[in-house]
């Protein structure tokens, strides 16, 4: 899973994907997730909407270039939007580009909620490694059963040797943790 504050936010389940059907189902439009840049981040790439993206986190409802289109910025901290939701058609198959814009902005809201749940669940998830790291290595050998227990939920090996390695690197962002439930899987 990728975070809001990343360059690229989509949930790990497929939310946006799945989101971006319905939308295409319900607007018989062709719907994207689209970055700032206007690189598509999932979806069905646009014609015309890509390329007029506001320069500020608002939802705009068009009729241009015989294509009808809305575009809504995916809620976050980011500013300007990290991401963007586009909704497109050709000739009157869209409902009507306000109804779209709405939608859209309904669509977003939930896409940075489940975002948000799956931010916390990693940082949860995190906080809660490093805790059970730290407890493994105060305890030294042999390692208490309540801790082996522990790491083997998840997902850690204590047979053989370990080493521990902690690398930054100026400029390079470290990759977000992953939840515990996308490692189960």
């Amino acid at each position: 899973p990728l975070s809001l504050h990343a360059a690229l936010p989509i949930s790990a389940d497929g939310i946006l994907d799945r989101t971006l059907a319905v939308l295409d189902s319900v607007l018989a439009a062709r719907c994207a997730a689209i970055l700032p840049d206007g690189t598509i981040a999932a979806g069905q790439p646009p014609a015309v909407a890509h390329t007029r993206l506001p320069r500020h986190p608002v939802t705009i409802a068009e009729r241009a270039d015989d294509v009808a289109f809305a575009v809504s910025p995916v809620p976050g901290t980011s500013n300007p939007a990290a991401l963007w939701l586009v909704a497109e058609s050709e000739r009157g198959g869209l409902v009507g580009a306000d109804t779209a814009a709405t939608l859209l902005d309904m669509a977003a809201g939930y896409v940075a909620a489940r975002n948000a749940a799956d931010e916390l669940t990693a940082e949860r998830d995190a906080r809660y490694l490093s805790g059970l790291l730290t407890e493994l290595f105060e305890a030294g050998d042999p390692v208490p059963g309540h801790i082996a227990e522990r790491t083997v939920k998840a997902g850690w090996v204590l047979d053989g040797w370990h080493t521990a390695v902690y690398l930054t690197m100026p400029g390079v962002p470290a990759d977000r943790p992953r939840p515990l439930s996308a490692a189960a899987r």
